[in-house]
């Protein structure tokens, strides 16, 4: 049995369950391979990654360079494995413009740090939300950190009101960093608590994301005792 053949009958083999999460890592890469490179042994090569990577997630975040050299192959054939992360990602936002409604804060929290997984940019954005806790829109308001660029707040408030959103959530992605608040994170979410309440926009959360990991500062600040109503 020639190797097209081969792969082609472990194509059929791993979907016959229907659930690719289920798959072992050697198995998803040989899979993922075997579309690729259809006249190789797709289960060597998978092998391969893993030995040389350690996981399926650390292989798709190496160098295209390395991927395609541990293959045997050039870059364009490697990208598949690169790209992976990137077509799940467009995937996932592109369910998002009809507006998905959030179930909790934590699965916002879920969503913010899926979205900013690939993201090295330190950066601030806002959420915005309606009174069922749908998602309205996604706006980024700077980049870099509070101390060296702050939030915008025109921007803020101009996206608050276009979007007609009863609440918001800010997002600070810290990348290469512990999700831990500065003093200048805590004192900034107190004041804009008492700016934009007012007006009835509802402050839900400000979260700070680095990695997989996060921290909700406003929940971080009531667990600490803070009053919000001190803020007015």
């Amino acid at each position: 049995m020639n190797e097209i053949n081969r792969n082609s009958e472990l194509i059929a083999s791993l979907l016959s369950g229907n659930d690719i999460s289920r798959l072992e890592p050697r198995q998803f890469l040989a899979l993922l391979l075997s579309y690729v490179m259809p006249e190789s042994d797709v289960n060597m090569l998978a092998g391969r990654l893993l030995v040389r990577f350690g996981s399926v997630s650390s292989a798709m975040e190496a160098d295209i360079a390395d991927i395609a050299d541990a293959l045997g192959t050039d870059k364009f054939t490697a990208s598949i494995v690169k790209f992976i992360p990137d077509i799940s990602l467009y995937y996932h936002m592109d369910k998002l413009k009809g507006g998905k409604r959030f179930e909790s804060v934590d699965d916002i929290a879920e969503y913010c740090v899926y979205r900013f997984i690939k993201d090295t940019r330190e950066s601030y954005s806002v959420l915005l939300l309606d009174t069922n806790m749908s998602m309205l829109g996604f706006e980024e308001l700077a980049q870099g950190s509070a101390c060296q660029v702050g939030v915008n707040l025109e921007m803020l408030g101009s996206a608050l009101f276009r979007y007609r959103s009863s609440g918001f959530i800010l997002l600070h992605n810290h990348p290469g960093a512990e999700p831990y608040p500065s003093e200048n994170d805590i004192y900034f979410t107190e004041k804009l608590y008492a700016l934009t309440a007012p007006f009835g926009k509802h402050f839900i959360e400000h979260f700070i994301i680095a990695g997989d990991s996060y921290m909700p500062i406003i929940q971080l600040m009531r667990n600490q005792g803070y009053d919000f109503s001190r803020a007015f």
